[in-house]
């Protein structure tokens, strides 16, 4: 999908699987799960969508949600994939 949304949200929830499966998370993967259900959960026009998972979440958002949504998308897949909280 290209809404911003829907792609946080399919990352944010398999970041919160591993979690309760026992995976480590470090304080980067922490930051972004947090920073993802905020996102989510709150109320427009200010940051967030108040995702319910029906809908278009593409249109009707802020230009911040966009670009916010998106990178934590990608870090969440980082960390779902073990490559954000491994380190030397």
């Amino acid at each position: 999908s290209s809404d911003p949304a829907y792609n946080m949200a399919a990352q944010l929830l398999a970041a919160k699987l591993n979690v309760k499966a026992g995976a480590s998370a470090c304080p980067a993967a922490v930051t972004a799960i947090n920073a993802g259900q905020d996102i989510l959960n709150g109320p427009p026009p200010v940051y967030a969508v108040s995702f319910t998972g029906l809908g278009d979440y593409k249109t009707g958002v802020s230009a911040q949600f966009k670009p916010a949504a998106n990178s934590l998308a990608t870090t969440l897949d980082r960390y779902n994939n073990n490559l954000l909280c491994t380190g030397p």
